[in-house]
């Protein structure tokens, strides 16, 4: 078998996207190509070729994602996969191995996907580095512990004028929570799709936007109606996305939505680990919350990933990192780091702690504690106290949340 990866060409996008949805048991519809050209990148996205079929892929967006302190380019890596004629054969190994080689080249220090399965990435250099929790609340247990006193006022827009809206509030929580992504014109419209195929069988969305007592947008929500008519309440409201910039526009968004007649559950699967929801309930018990991996992280360039952050408190360690996939990050590196940023370079000094790739990716944006890993056995401390300084280090002051599937 001769598979040739290279960039797919223009005339070839069509037939890509056909390929690659066929991996993932879908087809798509002449809608769904449409939707995908407003944001593909031709140079960036590799095809594997059987000849003259494409059986494989793999792609990327050129993205900026929040870190601690700072926005960062991140290459999101999207569309790999392989028919399932060919499956088993290599192909996808090769898809990575070129990816990764590319963006090295380039310059590229970060990489991010959502993993469809994270036993593949993990092979890959990837960790685990945001986390999303999916959402189910009865229609009966909406009620606050204390009553909600709110000036501010909510607004159903229509989409074309939610979009200008919801951005500037968007831009406002961005920069503060690690993992977030930019969005251009084009991502919005892509994030709020709302073809039939993303409906499943629920309403078109709505919008609806909060204010403050000055008139000021600070929250807004995206959601559907899935309708149910029977005795009684009974019909879903299905939550897209909240987004709020402050405490009181939170839970001001939220009790509208809870109040919206004739629903009788509420539920979204991606918010954020440390939504205040649960605590605004009068019943915490009653809001079913399910973990799951949503951002996965790679570090290309060790050195240069961890030197374009800020870390919590000012100090310095020597980290050995270990790295099958890229050797070029193979080394010890000692980072010198605190609220003003940071330096990392390599050296030849005996190291405080010893990880591998994926382990310093899970820990980037404070998602996860090295301690942690180290205790399932993935990180070895070699002097005593580095993992709580490590902990103290790479701590972030917001939970890691990414309200993009890509």
């Amino acid at each position: 078998m001769d598979i040739t990866i290279r960039p797919v060409g223009d005339e070839e996008f069509e037939r890509h996207v056909i390929a690659l949805e066929s991996a993932f048991g879908e087809y798509p519809s002449a809608e769904d190509i449409q939707l995908e050209r407003t944001v593909f990148e031709l140079g960036r996205s590799l095809a594997a070729f059987d000849g003259d079929r494409i059986v494989g892929g793999a792609g990327a967006y050129s993205m900026r994602v929040t870190v601690p302190g700072a926005t960062v380019p991140m290459a999101g890596v999207t569309g790999v996969g392989v028919t399932p004629t060919h499956r088993r054969r290599g192909i996808l190994t090769a898809l990575m191995r070129r990816q990764l080689d590319d963006l090295h080249e380039g310059g590229e220090a970060v990489a991010g996907l959502w993993a469809s399965e994270g036993s593949i990435y993990w092979r890959f250099g990837y960790g685990p580095a945001a986390y999303g929790t999916t959402m189910d609340l009865d229609g009966r247990w909406t009620r606050f512990a204390h009553p909600l006193e709110d000036e501010g006022s909510i607004e159903l827009l229509t989409r074309a004028d939610a979009m200008r809206v919801m951005s500037a509030v968007y831009e406002r929580v961005r920069p503060l929570r690690p993992g977030m992504l930019e969005r251009s014109p084009e991502w919005w419209e892509y994030r709020f799709d709302d073809s039939e195929r993303r409906r499943g069988g629920a309403s078109e969305l709505f919008f609806a936007v909060r204010s403050d007592g000055r008139g000021e947008p600070d929250a807004y929500a995206a959601y559907r109606v899935e309708h149910r008519w029977q005795v009684g309440a009974a019909s879903i409201l299905k939550v897209a996305e909240v987004v709020s910039a402050n405490p009181r526009a939170h839970a001001g968004i939220w009790r509208f939505l809870l109040d919206i007649d004739l629903i009788g559950s509420v539920n979204g699967w991606n918010f954020p680990v440390d939504d205040p929801l649960r605590f605004l309930l009068s019943d915490p018990q009653r809001l079913d919350a399910r973990l799951r991996e949503t951002l996965w992280l790679r570090l290309v360039d060790v050195a240069n990933s961890l030197a374009s952050r800020a870390y919590s408190v000012q100090d310095a360690l020597t980290i050995q990192v270990f790295d099958d996939f890229c050797p070029w990050n193979e080394g010890v590196y000692r980072l010198e780091a605190g609220p003003e940023g940071a330096s990392c370079t390599p050296t030849h000094a005996a190291p405080d702690l010893v990880t591998g790739a994926n382990e310093l990716a899970a820990a980037f944006l404070g998602g996860n504690r090295l301690s942690t890993l180290a205790a399932a056995g993935r990180v070895s401390e070699e002097t005593d106290g580095a993992l709580r300084r490590a902990d103290a280090l790479f701590a972030a002051d917001a939970v890691p949340w990414c309200s993009n599937v890509f």
